[in-house]
């Protein structure tokens, strides 16, 4: 019975040093993110990130401004009729 502890014991002790030795190997090749070991490299971000955001951006900011203008339009011809009806200068 003895026996069976201390070779638990003994099981127990490497399989810590192993985890041990395997978490500061993992840890001393550089963390991820690091200069040596980037999570993202430049040239990804300069030839394929940034291109596809302002082709993103330049959708967004053409779709609103279409829209502005049209209900910008809305409301000056609402404005004109409305000045027409009281019998204001109305041009179509």
């Amino acid at each position: 019975m003895k026996t069976k502890k201390m070779l638990l014991r003994v099981l127990a002790a490497v399989i810590a040093v192993v985890i041990c030795v395997v978490v500061y190997v993992v840890a001393a090749q550089g963390s991820p993110g690091s200069s040596s070991d980037p999570l993202v490299t430049l040239s990804y971000v300069t030839d394929v990130l940034t291109p596809q955001l302002e082709t993103y951006v330049d959708q967004k900011i053409a779709a609103e401004s279409a829209k502005l203008q049209a209900d910008f339009a809305s409301k000056v011809s609402s404005f004109s009729y409305e000045i027409a009806q009281q019998g204001g200068y109305y041009s179509p």
